[in-house]
């Protein structure tokens, strides 16, 4: 899931399968990112798309404020906002 993200269930059912010889269902490895991983899936139907020139900004105020160790507690949040890099994504966890 490290490596890809947006494998869907079935596709990491048949990839536990072949490489790690591990046969599961693919409800199995749903029930699991659910309640083991704590995987939420909903639609990306209403989600706002970062525009291509904005990406590289938001990385690098992110990479500043990981750097600075910023811990946003003197920020007030008035806004909750969600944000889709794919366009092809249909699912989100």
């Amino acid at each position: 899931m490290k490596e890809n993200d947006e494998l869907t269930s079935a596709e990491l059912r048949e990839k536990l399968s072949k490489e790690c010889h591990v046969e599961v269902s693919a409800t199995t490895v749903r029930r699991v990112k659910r309640n083991v991983l704590g995987w939420k899936s909903e639609t990306a139907r209403y989600c706002q798309f970062v525009r291509e020139p904005n990406k590289m900004k938001r990385f690098i105020f992110a990479s500043n404020a990981l750097l600075n160790k910023d811990t946003f507690e003197d920020v007030i949040f008035t806004d909750e906002t969600t944000v889709q890099i794919e366009q092809y994504a249909k699912i989100c966890f």
